[in-house]
């Protein structure tokens, strides 16, 4: 009978759906990240950039210190977006690549963006690709502390829940700019650390950046080009209860 038909069915497609939800259809979700670097797809692909920011800017400049004592545990997929969009993300991604102009949320003399940022995350170095806003393994089996011993030997960097490294090609800006290059890249680097600073203590993350390092160390531990230029770490992650010094 038709009824009874029915009823047979619905047991089957129960079943097919919460096997599909029980999978996670294979992608990365939200929550946090584990363990991505040894094991788990060499991309992440971020969730779609939205206004996570809990404090208006006034406050999170005001609330925001150098923050050297990090809790342990993982970072959030939101909170990585929304700090790696700071960063250096686009204002409107057209997803083609076609990138011309002053596209990005910091200044670039010239809109050249000399940057690549890198991300040491839970095992793996990872570089964020702002079209398509996403993040590609590009190294395994490395830590924090693997460049906490380039920095000399800070605290900071090995126990944060992740580290940016800011890397600059200075020949992209010393084309165009010859002798001045070298202070426009400078000033962009300060550019990028001060969003990120701040985009983190909107999410009330502590955070601290990170100046003193063997550049030719820190490259050789990413496995970047030689024609990069390490210029400046941020430690970031989860404060402890006490610790944190005041800039």
């Amino acid at each position: 009978m038709p009824g009874k038909n029915k009823l047979e069915v619905f047991p089957t497609l129960l079943t097919i759906v919460l096997l599909l939800m029980l999978s996670g259809c294979g992608e990365t979700k939200h929550g946090e990240v584990r363990d991505v670097g040894v094991e788990g797809s060499s991309i992440i692909r971020l969730p779609s950039r939205e206004d996570y920011a809990k404090i208006p800017l006034n406050d999170a400049i005001r609330k925001q210190k150098a923050t050297r004592e990090f809790a342990g545990g993982g970072i959030s997929l939101e909170a990585l977006s929304a700090l790696l969009w700071a960063s250096s993300g686009l204002k409107q991604d057209s997803g083609n690549g076609d990138i011309t102009g002053a596209t990005r949320n910091t200044p670039s003399a010239g809109a050249i963006y000399p940057f690549t940022i890198y991300l040491v995350l839970r095992g793996a170095v990872f570089r964020y690709s702002p079209v398509g806003h996403y993040l590609k393994r590009i190294r395994a089996h490395i830590s924090g502390s693997d460049i906490a011993r380039a920095a000399c030997d800070q605290e900071a960097v090995s126990d944060a829940n992740c580290v940016f490294v800011l890397s600059a090609d200075f020949g992209k800006t010393e084309a165009k700019y010859k002798e001045r290059a070298e202070r426009y890249v400078y000033m962009e680097a300060g550019f990028i650390a001060q969003n990120v600073v701040l985009e983190a203590s909107s999410l009330d993350l502590g955070s601290v950046v990170i100046g003193a390092f063997d550049d030719n160390a820190v490259r050789d531990i990413l496995g970047i080009a030689a024609n990069e230029r390490p210029v400046c770490l941020i430690a970031v992650g989860k404060r402890r209860s006490s610790g944190s010094s005041q800039r």
